[in-house]
């Protein structure tokens, strides 16, 4: 049992309404002779349930008919979380996130816990994972192979049977930017072959002449042909909120995972300028002088999408490469900020973190307001892996250094560094 502190810190709660039908119920419902009815948790939950009622400053009746809807959220989606502590799940963590607030305070941070989050389930990822190449990358497949065959576009059928879709179907080079691109489930759900599909730090040093051999093999040419280059990349990867880990500007430079990509085949450093290139074809003689670079993410925020495309066709557009961009999932509602929702609540989030929250690793995104995340994004997602850096710090920050933080959905902090 957390240690809530005296009995006198915070307003007590009245104790739950007695059930006659034994222990409450996770998913329950609450009959008017006072029996519950669904499946039932066990002694663990009933602990929970206590806890969070002796936390949060309510009514029994009201927090009786709130605890099945955090009940239901919890076996839903939210229990899934995987950097909860051992023996920890959804209402322990909010009981003890709740704890650190009184009275208004608390009232708006529960709402705010309880009404904004967007959960992205293992489930749901493993769904972007699956359509992401037939309903994201297929289709700008299509549209190269009519732009280079001159079909009717219109003839979708007559385009997926042509040659020249199948030749671009396998001149198609498909990268994993970190390990949340999940790059080996994206191969098995996409039938692709295994000599197009790699990680990115998979393809230094000799590999890169094993890939086009594997190309001219696919194609049915020679090992020996030295005319054939992959004509589209895919950077895959799983989320971004704000864009900045994926290419952003500093002084005069560029750089970001994009950046790493174009450095791997090109070897040379991107300072902002076009790098020489060899003239039969771009980034080391690996792609074709026309190439394609299309960076597909499972799940993004529209302004990250937008900063994506901005940046990175300013750093392209030098070497006569175009960019395409492909979310599976747009997160256009999923940040404090766009909601209008800020209004108290700010002030709240501000002083819940003073002198807590480190600032170095937000420097990157010009953030002075650190209590709003990475770049000030004031992002309310929580992956069912971890959290991101940009969701605000009450939902995923724990410190234990000064005053001591507690969040709804802990952040796995890295070695070396949180």
């Amino acid at each position: 049992m957390p240690d809530l502190g005296a009995s006198d810190a915070r307003p007590s709660a009245a104790p739950l309404p007695t059930r006659t039908a034994g222990p409450i119920r996770r998913g329950a419902g609450l009959k008017q002779d006072g029996t519950t009815f669904g499946p039932a948790v066990g002694m663990r939950g009933v602990l929970a349930e206590r806890v969070l009622a002796h936390v949060v400053d309510r009514g029994a009746a009201r927090l009786s008919g709130e605890l099945l809807d955090l009940a239901l959220l919890a076996e839903f989606k939210y229990d899934e979380y995987g950097q909860f502590s051992p023996g920890m799940r959804l209402i322990e963590s909010l009981s003890l996130c709740l704890a650190q607030f009184k009275g208004d305070d608390q009232e708006a941070v529960y709402r705010l816990v309880r009404d904004w989050p967007v959960f992205v389930s293992s489930a749901e990822m493993q769904h972007y994972i699956k359509t992401a190449h037939a309903d994201h990358a297929k289709p700008i497949l299509v549209r190269e192979a009519d732009r280079q065959a001159g079909i009717c576009e219109d003839h979708i059928a007559r385009i997926m049977g042509s040659k020249k879709f199948g030749d671009l179907g396998k001149k198609c080079l498909y990268l994993g930017l970190s390990d949340g691109s999940k790059i080996d489930d994206f191969r098995r759900f996409s039938l692709l072959r295994r000599g197009q599909v790699y990680s990115l730090h998979e393809t230094a040093g000799r590999r890169k002449s094993r890939m086009l051999e594997k190309l001219a093999r696919s194609i049915g040419s020679g090992p020996g042909s030295n005319t054939l280059r992959f004509e589209i990349v895919f950077l895959v990867d799983d989320f971004s909120a704000s864009g900045l880990s994926y290419i952003h500007e500093k002084d005069g430079r560029f750089e970001g995972r994009i950046i790493e990509f174009v450095e791997q085949f090109d070897g040379a450093a991107e300072g902002g300028r076009a790098g020489p290139g060899p003239p039969e074809g771009g980034l080391g003689g690996m792609f074709a002088p026309s190439l394609l670079v299309v960076a597909p993410l499972y799940a993004a925020t529209d302004a990250a999408a937008d900063r994506t495309r901005k940046h990175a066709s300013k750093m392209f557009e030098k070497r006569g490469i175009r960019l395409g961009a492909a979310v599976v999932h747009e997160m256009r509602a999923a940040t404090l900020t766009s909601e209008g929702v800020m209004g108290a609540v700010e002030p709240i989030l501000a002083a819940s973190l003073d002198g807590a929250m480190p600032r170095g690793g937000h420097g990157k995104g010009g953030q002075q307001r650190p209590h709003l995340g990475f770049d000030k994004c004031g992002l309310l997602a929580v992956l069912s892996h971890n959290c991101p850096n940009n969701t605000l710090p009450i939902i995923r920050h724990e410190s234990d250094d000064g005053p001591r933080t507690r969040a709804l959905f802990p952040q796995r902090k890295r070695f070396g560094g949180g």
